[in-house]
């Protein structure tokens, strides 16, 4: 089995330095060299992911210190290392400071001092690595596992959590958050709370009935319910709190009670702010540029920047429409496609809310559905495509006016 070598970008406008780095590390590490740190901030995004860097601090232009505060940004899990001739205590506080450097060292520096310290980042990174994989495969793989599960209870939420979730992933992916990983598990989370609401409150949320203003508030209260019970999990303290700001207007407007507006909401939060809403209004509308209408009406509750991704996101400015509608034996199903009907039994209950993703679990409930004749073995779902498709309106008429902006 061929282990993985780790890539560490050497920074330094002296060529005779980066050469020496590089004998130093050849047996340790993959070394790409960047005579300034204006290439090195390109390798950075063209060439990674890089296990460390290694940046000396006198460099033209942009010196050491700039370039790891703007890697850090580029690249937060990649360790930084500062490497000077000029033994400068405030230098080494600025660099701890400002680019969240994990070593200091100085010229000239010895073989064992340079590979102990590469050895400790590579170290490092590998921990960092490792959580991340942790709670993105494991913890993530089990949220979806469950959501699954609560799927057979409440179809209708979480159906509409799936939705959100896509939707809240593009949107992210729009304005330049890299933990999208995040987002979606918010968007999942976010209708948790519903499970403990009667199914009727919420049918006639999503219906031109409407609610009372006591319902209404019953409704949002499930916000803090869902909230509480992510917050028991280990490691999502943040997706928790998006979830109990998920009805906070930009403006400072709506639940909880606690005093926050704008910028000082959760950054997830104003995501699902703006996704929830624009679902909100096209289960009522079901036509996407009305919807996106209503929201722009009342532009003071959303966080601008993302009012914008998610208007371009329904435009489809870059990517056009990638969906076609396909009918499928339940055999042929794959992870990914989407219900474009609800799946009911013969008695006309609702087993599976239109809109919900095909998973390896939800396959294997319809496979036992089908065999035991409560459903039939034919279903009709989206499937990705690379035919584009010029506007929102085509769309509209391609899958009747649903479910467009999945």
């Amino acid at each position: 089995m061929k282990l993985m070598i780790e890539k560490v970008l050497l920074v330094d406008d002296d060529s005779s330095v980066i050469l020496a780095l590089e004998r130093k590390l050849f047996n340790s590490c993959a070394a790409v060299k960047a005579e300034n740190g204006a290439v090195g901030l390109k390798l950075l995004q063209s060439k990674g992911p890089f296990a460390a860097i290694i940046s000396d601090y006198r460099m033209p232009q942009m010196d050491g210190l700039q370039f790891l505060e703007e890697a850090a940004n580029l690249a937060p899990e990649t360790v930084r290392i500062m490497l000077t001739g000029y033994a400068d205590l405030d230098i080494a506080l600025q660099a701890i400071n400002r680019g969240s450097i994990f070593r200091f060292l100085t010229k000239p520096c010895s073989d064992r001092d340079m590979l102990k310290a590469v050895d400790d980042a590579l170290q490092q990174y590998r921990l960092i690595t490792a959580e991340r994989e942790l709670i993105q495969n494991t913890l993530t793989g089990s949220i979806r596992l469950l959501t699954d599960l609560f799927s057979a209870v409440q179809p209708d939420s979480f159906a509409r959590a799936g939705n959100i979730s896509r939707l809240a992933k593009r949107v992210a992916e729009r304005v330049g958050i890299r933990k999208t990983w995040e987002i979606e598990m918010a968007a999942l989370l976010s209708q948790v709370g519903t499970m403990t609401l009667p199914a009727e409150l919420i049918e006639r949320k999503f219906c031109d009935e409407g609610l009372t203003e006591q319902e209404d508030a019953l409704f949002k209260a499930h916000s803090q319910i869902g909230s509480k019970f992510i917050a028991n999990i280990p490691r999502l303290e943040e997706i928790a709190r998006a979830v109990l700001f998920q009805f906070r207007g930009f403006d400072g407007s709506g639940p909880p009670d606690e005093v926050l507006q704008g910028e000082k909401i959760p950054l997830l939060a104003r995501v699902l702010k703006v996704v929830l809403d624009y679902d909100y209004h096209y289960a009522l509308e079901r036509i996407a540029m009305r919807s996106l209408k209503r929201l722009k009406e009342s532009k003071q509750l959303y966080d601008p920047r993302l009012l914008a991704a998610l208007e371009a996101e329904i435009l489809n400015i870059e990517n056009g429409y990638q969906y076609m509608v396909s009918e499928v034996e339940i055999p042929g199903l794959e992870s990914g496609m989407v219900l474009v009907d609800g799946v009911y039994d013969r008695n006309g209950a609702l087993l599976i809310a239109r809109g919900t993703v095909i998973t390896a679990v939800l396959k294997e409930r319809l496979a036992n559905y089908n065999q035991v004749g409560i459903i039939e073995n034919t279903l009709k779902v989206l499937v990705k495509t690379s035919r584009k498709f010029d506007n929102d309106a085509v769309a509209d008429n391609l899958l009747g006016g649903s479910l467009d902006y999945l």
